[in-house]
């Protein structure tokens, strides 16, 4: 906002919000060394009584809710016996579009997106030593985690997800 040539923001409060969802999660041993877990989530959330600078707001989205979330992991752990245990595992989470102010402004929005990860790691029989390769945001999947609408300074402010990475990681578990 800018009031005789200079910009600054303001904070409001909204009287009144409905808000109303549900999560489902599901977890799962369907054979030896398998684990799986499953998760999803539906959530609802507007402002029902909002007004700034004399704008009514009421029945815009509220800011960070995603209307829908899935999330899974896949774990599988492989016995070898005297030479130790490899161990596979995957993830993943989808959040739907998100916005980051109030007013629903379309610049403070990110869309919906998916995150993958794996990991593949060896431990030895002992589980002294352990071996890792792992991949983050395997997808490179680029996304903003929040904004800032400083649009009266003539930009805004974004902050981007982390993303894709690789490692190695090594481990010694002293007996």
């Amino acid at each position: 906002m800018i009031v005789d040539g200079i910009g600054f923001s303001t904070t409001s409060n909204a009287a009144d919000a409905e808000i109303y969802g549900a999560e489902f999660e599901l977890q799962c041993l369907p054979i030896d060394n398998l684990f799986v877990n499953l998760g999803l989530g539906y959530f609802s959330a507007e402002y029902e009584d909002l007004v700034v600078d004399a704008v009514d707001y009421s029945s815009n989205e509220m800011t960070m809710s995603p209307e829908l979330t899935f999330n899974g992991l896949i774990h599988c752990d492989i016995p070898m016996g005297d030479r130790g245990s490899l161990t596979l595992q995957a993830d993943f989470n989808y959040q739907d579009e998100v916005l980051f102010d109030a007013l629903n402004n379309p610049l403070m929005r990110e869309g919906g997106y998916w995150l993958r990860n794996g990991r593949v790691s060896w431990t030895s029989a002992d589980v002294q030593w352990e071996v890792a390769a792992f991949g983050r945001n395997v997808g490179d999947e680029e996304y903003m985690v929040y904004a800032f609408d400083l649009s009266f300074f003539g930009f805004n402010e974004e902050m981007i997800g982390t993303p894709r990475g690789y490692g190695l990681e090594f481990m010694y578990r002293p007996i």
